[in-house]
């Protein structure tokens, strides 16, 4: 499991400023830049899932649903993250 530290949000925000004006590699390398060094599983996940999902790779935001579901029994995860992700998705149910 990733370790989970303090947020970078110039990365964050960066990846979704990329994804609005349409380029979609350098979001994307940004968002991967988040998943694999600033890993929360509040609402940054729920940001760069929805990048991953918007972007064609739904299974590696189905993978960060994986990892914050394994968090969230160590510590305390908030549903924001999960539930940005499934609104990606168009998953109604949960």
């Amino acid at each position: 499991m990733k370790q989970m530290i303090d947020v970078d949000w110039e990365h964050c925000f960066l990846a979704q400023a990329l994804e609005a004006k349409g380029q979609r590699a350098e979001s994307l390398a940004e968002a991967d830049y988040v998943h694999q060094h600033m890993f929360s599983p509040g609402w940054v996940a729920g940001m760069i899932g929805g990048i991953y999902v918007r972007n064609g790779m739904k299974e590696k935001a189905r993978k960060m649903l994986d990892e914050i579901d394994a968090a969230s029994k160590n510590q305390y995860a908030p549903p924001i993250g999960a539930a940005a992700i499934y609104f990606a998705l168009g998953d109604k149910e949960r």
